[in-house]
């Protein structure tokens, strides 16, 4: 994605076209493929499993589809975006990926589900720290009555 003029990197696949027929993301910042960028004006556009831009089913354009050999390097710009930092890029070859158009990835959690969890954990965790307190209390009490004996 070209954000004031950097390449920057997304997972977000959500992508619509701009007034001028542009491939932009929702923030409006035009998506790179492997020309540059496109324009799709007068058609039907779509993307296939191996992320060419058709347009009126002619390829126009690819996405430009990168993976990194490092990926915990990757500064995070944004709610979305990623910068490579010190992560080098490789583009991914059209058969050694498969898009799946038409869907956006989610989370692979249940936030619900999540937040009883931490909850369970948290009372888990206040209930232990009860304890130490009333052993230690006990412990006091005791050393307290030896010392006086």
């Amino acid at each position: 994605v070209q954000v004031d003029g950097k390449n920057l990197y997304t997972r977000n696949g959500s992508f619509t076209l701009d007034g001028e027929g542009r491939l932009v993301t929702l923030d409006g910042n035009p998506v790179v493929t492997d020309g540059g960028e496109v324009q799709l004006q007068g058609g039907q556009v779509s993307i296939t499993e191996e992320g060419r831009i058709l347009l009126n089913g002619k390829p126009v354009a690819r996405l430009k589809l990168v993976t990194f050999d490092n990926p915990l390097a990757l500064e995070r710009v944004g709610s979305t975006y990623f910068a490579a930092g010190n992560a080098t890029e490789t583009e991914l070859e059209p058969g050694k990926v498969q898009l799946r158009p038409g869907y956006l990835e989610t989370s692979n959690v249940e936030p619900i589900q999540e937040m009883v969890h931490m909850i369970e954990l948290n009372r888990q965790f206040e209930l232990n720290q009860k304890m130490i307190h009333a052993q230690d209390r006990t412990l006091e009490q005791l050393i307290s009555k030896a010392g006086s004996a």
